[in-house]
């Protein structure tokens, strides 16, 4: 059977780029392209500055400027882009998409188009915080775009087990159409060795989406964690140059037992590395790639009850949770985690056995490319 040349679409920027959403698709399209011929990518995306005039024209229109690709003026344009590149490539094609944004298409004779997300917007429009900062036209648009996509794909990569799962059920999919594919890791991190978890520090990532990520919540705990523990210590890898952390910074930079790094930092890989805790309690983070690479380099994690965080603590193997997204409840749980040291070796050495054995850019891609190969044979 002759190999079918297979399309990769991004909305998300260009896949062979790194810095294109955390990675993610840089490290699919790489491994693809180890196994897989006849490969031709597509970057869709839009520039920064047409963003802003995007969610100004979404605005004028009673739509929220908040995820402008989604639905509005961005969606259809985003459309557009797609449906040339679509036709464009003649009939019996592959496609996988990196971003839903641009979907749905119209599917040419013979073609099979695939979905790789980490999210669905049944569960965005469910969130407390997305429906706070949208508003009901937005997100009936934003349901009703997903229901569309979902009946025109013939399948749906995602990260996680509970987006996969979500799909499932509130599409009504026959077995197998959404799959949890999982990821890779953002980075290569060598592995330390021994670390002391007696003395190390804790340590909070977020380039952006510091909120969503549980900064702002952390920090709150972490001054409860300084009049039990005076000596405890944490480090922050932010972004001085994110206008939604501005409210933040001061008290990053000047509270004392913090220290600020910024995201482009060459100390990176060690500041990762030499944390005894990852505190990441996210009350909205779909998947969480730092949570892996922590865990690939000994160190444990902790976060809160909620989307992929679950999975990648397995009941308690390799992490904590805390019960409830209060600065309390998220103390509690990081002077409890700080108070094993031993425990806190036990849980770095089994999440690193996991995590290189389960989340590989590869094996993503061999998920990725076996349901193709099933959808060719049912053909």
């Amino acid at each position: 059977m002759p190999v079918r040349r297979l399309h990769i679409v991004s909305s998300m920027g260009d896949v062979t780029e790194r810095r294109s959403w955390s990675g993610t698709p840089f490290g699919i399209w790489q491994a693809i392209a180890r196994m897989h011929p006849d490969i031709v990518t597509h970057d869709i995306s839009f520039h920064w500055r047409t963003l802003g005039l995007i969610g100004k024209a979404n605005a004028a229109m009673g739509l929220t400027s908040y995820n402008p690709g989604r639905v509005g003026v961005g969606n259809s344009l985003s459309r557009a882009r797609a449906q040339r590149v679509v036709d464009s490539a003649g009939p019996d094609a592959d496609f996988l998409h990196f971003g839903s944004g641009h979907l749905p298409v119209r599917p040419g004779p013979g073609q099979r188009h695939y979905l790789f997300t980490d999210s669905a917007a049944c569960l965005e429009t469910a969130n407390p915080h997305y429906v706070a900062i949208t508003n009901e036209r937005h997100r009936n648009a934003c349901n009703e775009s997903d229901r569309k996509m979902v009946g025109m794909l013939d399948g749906i990569f995602t990260t996680a087990d509970y987006v996969a799962d979500t799909f499932t059920r509130a599409y009504g999919l026959p077995p197998g159409k959404a799959i949890a594919v999982k990821s890779g890791l953002g980075r290569a991190l060598p592995d330390p060795g021994p670390k002391d978890y007696s003395n190390g520090y804790m340590l909070f990532v977020a380039k952006q989406n510091f909120i969503n990520k549980g900064g702002r919540l952390l920090l709150d705990a972490f001054e409860i964690v300084r009049q039990q523990r005076p000596e405890a210590r944490l480090v922050v890898i932010g972004n001085e140059e994110d206008p939604r952390q501005a409210d933040d910074l001061p008290r990053m930079k000047n509270t004392p037992g913090i220290t600020f790094y910024n995201w482009d930092t060459p100390d990176y890989r060690d500041l990762v590395a030499g944390a005894a805790l990852y505190t990441g309690p996210a009350p909205d983070e779909p998947w969480g790639i730092i949570y892996l690479e922590s865990l690939s380099v000994r160190t444990p994690i902790l976060g809160l009850e909620r989307n992929a965080f679950p999975q990648f603590v397995a009941g308690g193997k390799h992490g904590f949770t805390a019960p409830e997204a209060t600065p309390e409840a998220v103390a509690t749980t990081i002077l409890d985690a700080l108070s094993d040291p031993e425990r806190l070796e036990r849980m770095g050495a089994a999440g690193r056995a996991h995590v290189l054995a389960e989340y590989d850019w590869d094996r993503v891609a061999e998920r990725i490319l076996k349901s193709f190969e099933r959808k060719a044979d049912a053909a």
